[in-house]
This record gives structure tokens, sequence and C-alpha cells, in this order.
């Protein structure tokens, strides 16, 4: 006989259980309120604070051009956002942006291209040249625009319509956009100071007056407050050098120079030059490798110095002047076979005073 129904049974356990679940819960919650981060929500209205951001973004996208105070006050933004709402009206209507330009006439197709002015001045120097051949004359033409390459004129009469290099026959001043030189195939260069507006010559000729030519790019100085040193080695190996931009001739100061580097203001060498020298040898009939001298002139006291010995290449940069020498004093010639041919890498840094050995593996080439 059962003293309590099966179901009855079941539903006494179950407000057993119900009861101490309700026991179990609290404890168990407040335990995992340590790892819950609550989250408060901001005085502001999250709605509302939306409104002002998104009106502020709609103008934005609805204004032309955006501009600080600043710019405002600024003739030179002004006129660019005027020129730039135009475009962006014109870019709405289907016209594209870029604009071409076609030289009318002009059949030489080598195009050298350079910025000509500060501040966004927009000029622009173009010289077109016709490669040299042996069957024909070389030339070339100046070009000149003033409003970022839209319009363009012909230049050439401005520079007595002289041929110039097809190689580096455009070159600009590192340190000012407005110098601009253009190198010819003869004994001159032709320097403007103001964009290629004007113009003015300056001749190369040698102590015994003879023509030379330069096939090489200028030297210009690293540092910006010696802007006007360029220093130029002519096809004969000599080194020119001119403390004025060009204003007058350029100088003799050595003869056989293969490579020309200006000091710098961190090795208190800034007016000083680095040149590598040596005897031009056929290189068919030349016995062993080229070692040439480092030298180091001093332009205030008219001085030379070797430096260092046994030199393949050499840099300046910053403090530092870096060499890369022959260990041995005849590397694999012809008389001694077995002559150590491994190179050195030389390191200075009192502008070629002292020298220290740079801590690296053998050496037995450029790399």
């Amino acid at each position: 006989m059962e003293l309590f129904p099966t179901n009855v049974v079941v539903l006494c356990i179950s407000y057993i259980l119900l009861y101490l679940t309700a026991l179990v819960i609290p404890v168990n919650s407040s335990s995992a309120s340590r790892y819950v981060h609550t989250f408060k929500r901001s005085p502001f209205d999250a709605e509302e604070s939306f409104i002002p951001l998104m009106n502020e973004n709609r103008r934005r996208r609805d204004a032309d051009v955006t501009e600080t105070e600043s710019e405002k006050k600024d003739p030179v933004c002004e006129n660019q956002k005027t020129f730039f709402s135009t475009v962006r009206e014109k870019l709405k209507n289907g016209t594209r942006l870029e604009e071409t330009h076609m030289f009318a006439n002009e059949t030489k197709y080598n195009l050298a291209l350079a910025w000509a002015g500060q501040n966004d001045a927009g000029i622009l120097l173009v010289l077109t040249t016709k490669e040299l051949d042996v069957f024909q004359i070389p030339e070339s033409t100046l070009w000149r625009s003033k409003d970022h390459g839209r319009n363009w004129e012909d230049w050439s009469s401005h520079v007595d319509n002289k041929v110039f290099r097809k190689d580096d026959g455009l070159q600009r001043n590192p340190h000012n956009p407005s110098k601009v030189y253009l190198v010819s195939y003869e004994h001159f260069i032709y320097v403007t100071e103001n964009g290629g507006e004007s113009w003015t010559k300056s001749d190369l000729t040698s102590e015994a007056g003879t023509s030379l030519s330069v096939d090489e790019q200028l030297e210009f100085h690293p540092e910006p407050q010696f802007e006007d040193y360029v220093a130029v080695i002519s096809n004969d190996r000599k080194l020119y050098v001119t403390y004025n931009n060009f204003l007058t001739n350029a100088e003799t100061i050595k003869s056989g120079v293969h490579t020309v580097r200006w000091g710098t203001a961190e090795s208190q060498t800034e007016k000083c030059l680095y040149v590598t020298t040596g005897d031009f040898t056929n290189p068919l009939i030349q016995i062993g490798p080229q070692m040439m001298d480092l030298e180091r002139y001093n332009s205030t006291t008219k001085n030379w110095k070797t430096i260092l010995r046994r030199v393949v290449l050499f840099n300046v940069q910053d403090k530092f002047i870096y060499a890369s020498i022959f260990k041995s004093e005849r590397p694999k010639t012809q008389a001694s076979r077995h002559c150590d041919d491994e190179r050195l890498m030389m390191i200075s840094s009192d502008g070629g005073e002292t020298w220290g050995e740079a801590q690296l593996p053998t050496l037995t080439g450029d790399r």
C-alpha cells in the first residue's frame, strides 16, 4: 500500500529543488558581479548628440571646398579654392581632370622636364632632344610654361638657339628650383636663377685656351647655405669649381680627376672638396686594376693634401667618409699572380685626417 502517490512525491521534490535554487542563485550572482563591467548611459541623449555631427558631415559633403581660418586670409589658398571649385564642377559634368599638351611640329622624342619655380609658381622647363647619331646633327629645343604646363612657349631664342645634351642636359639646383642649368655638347653652360626667364652663359676654357665639354652631372654642395658652390669635371678630366653659381667663369683647380665630392658641415669640411686622382690608362693595355689617390682640397687655403692611397671608390655622407681600398700595393698583376686582391673599407669621421678599418668580411669585389 502506497503512503503517497507517485505524482505527489515528484511534486514535493520539485518544490524542494526550487527552494534550494532560490537560496543558491543570489550567492552566485554576487560572486560573479566582480567580473562584470557595468556601462552607464551618457547624460546626453544619444540620438540628439548625433544630430549636430550628422549636420556637420552633410555640410562638408555639400560644400565645394573646406578651409581653415588661416587659409581664408591666404590669397594663394583662395586662388586654389576658386580653381578647384571650377574643376569639381567640370568633373560633375563628366570632364576629365588631366590635361594633355601636344608640342606642335616636334620631332625630337627625348624629353627632360624640371619644375623651375618656388612656392607653387607653376613654372616648368622642358628640353626636347634628338639622339646623337653618326649621320645626324644633334638638335634640341627649350620649352617653358608659366601655368603648370597648360601652355608652352618655345624658349630656345633665350639661350641663343644652342644645342644641349640628351643625357643630363637639363639639371636643377637641389636647394633652389629657380636655378637651372643647361649643359651643351661644347664648352659652355647656360644658367638661370629666375626659373628660366633669363639666362647667362658660362664658358669652360682650359689653361691652354682649348675648348672643353661636360659629360657628367654637376656636383652641387650638399649644404643649402652653399647652394652657389658647384663643381664640374670636363671631358679631359679637369676639375672646375665655382663659388658664385657661374656668375664668373669657373676656375680650374685640378687635373686627372676621376670623382669629386663636397665636404659637409657635420665634419666641418664644408669648404673642402674630395677627389680621386690618377693616370687614365687604356683598359685594353692596363695590367692590373686601377688604384687612385684620395685628395682633399681646402678652398680657403687653396692647399691640396693626399689623405688615402690605393682607393677604388669613395663617398661622403654626413660626418663620415667611406673609401674602398686595395689591401695590397700590387693586386693581381702579371708580375705577381699570387698577390692579395682583398679590399678594405676605411672610414674617417674627422675629414680624412685619421682612418679606421671597418670590421667586415673579406671583400674581393664591389658589393
